[in-house]
């Protein structure tokens, strides 16, 4: 079998990343990334003993999963500046929406059109407003005080 890892270490490292963004994706809490490990322990046990040492050298701890998912996050959000800064022309789109318990929520979406006349639609922010259900006043209480991207020069 030809391995795509060049040792145990970065096959762990891998692991880890892709376990935790699958928590992230289902919204689940950082915590259940020990219940993950456990429940792949019991699975190495029985079907590649020989393996077993992976999974318990794997860290899925709640502080891990939390670090790798704000690494992606990070990463996330760096690429997306990047492709906003390459925008010619844009436009930003703003509605309220409600979340599944009744909080108003504030999207904020961006459209780009590249030199290239490529069209780009992304989501730049979903912030809940629990002290307001305005949303002209969220923007102007918000986005003056910690603007997340920087769209233009």
């Amino acid at each position: 079998m030809i391995s795509l890892y060049k040792n145990d270490t970065q096959l762990r490292t891998e692991l880890s990343f892709k376990f935790s963004e699958a928590i992230a994706e289902k919204g689940e809490g950082f915590s259940d990334g020990e219940f993950v490990k456990h429940c792949l322990m019991i699975f190495a046990e029985r079907a590649c003993p020989g393996k077993k040492y992976l999974t318990e050298q794997t860290s899925l701890s709640r502080f891990t999963v939390a670090r790798k998912i704000d690494a992606v996050s990070s990463h996330l959000e760096d690429a997306l500046a990047e492709r906003i800064r390459k925008f010619s022309h844009y436009s930003l789109a703003i509605d309220e929406s409600v979340d599944l318990s009744d909080t108003a929520q504030l999207v904020v979406f961006v459209r780009g059109v590249t030199e290239d006349s490529e069209v780009d639609d992304e989501l730049l922010d979903v912030a809940s407003m629990k002290s307001t259900t305005n949303w002209w006043e969220y923007c102007t209480g918000s986005f003056e005080d910690s603007s997340k991207i920087s769209i233009g020069s």
